[in-house]
């Protein structure tokens, strides 16, 4: 074997190990769902909007689970803002009532969104560092799927779009009019 065969062998052992490693943490994550919801590890806001501790003072945002989205009924990109505005608000109502301190932030890799529309919630935006750039590929064949099912179509993220989003619940709280306007919008 010369050692461009072994460099070869080596890579494509990397590829199938990092492809099966993904493959299996989807399929874990798909039917643990449920179980990570009773436990409180996932705290939903709304039908697809959830948060999960991402260290002591940091709530990571998700646009549900694989799990919540294959089990959607007509689902659209209107029902999905939805989703998205009546989870804010409810995670809102909590800190407004003393339930969520007003200093924990908010985080989440943003696809779905434009960063101009994140701004315009009262969310600073910036490019993915390389391990989060890592963290998205890994989702990216997931992250493909629930999209064609949003759209009913065979649809793929465009990582031009991707960005993080983050803010303090104090900072969203100063939005409250503007995410209020945007639920109501999306409510018609």
């Amino acid at each position: 074997m010369t050692i461009r065969d072994l460099y070869i062998t080596t890579v494509i052992t990397i590829i199938v190990i990092v492809a099966g490693a993904s493959t299996l943490f989807r399929v874990l994550r798909y039917v643990t769902t449920p179980l990570l919801r009773r436990m409180g590890i996932y705290r939903y806001w709304s039908p697809l909007f959830l948060t999960q501790r991402f260290g002591a003072r940091t709530l990571e945002m998700h646009l549900g689970t694989s799990w919540d989205f294959l089990r959607q009924r007509d689902l659209t990109q209107r029902r999905l803002l939805r989703h998205v505005s009546d989870g804010l608000m409810a995670l809102l109502d909590e800190a407004e009532a003393g339930r969520i301190p007003w200093s924990f932030r908010l985080r989440g890799t943003m696809s779905f969104l434009t960063e101009k529309t994140s701004r315009s919630l009262g969310f600073t935006t910036r490019r993915p560092n390389a391990l989060e750039w890592l963290a998205f590929a890994l989702n990216w064949p997931e992250l493909c799927l629930l999209h064609s099912v949003a759209r009913k179509r065979l649809s793929f993220v465009d990582i031009r779009r991707v960005h993080i989003i983050h803010a303090t619940i104090g900072d969203l709280l100063s939005m409250r009019p503007r995410l209020s306007a945007l639920t109501s919008v999306y409510h018609l």
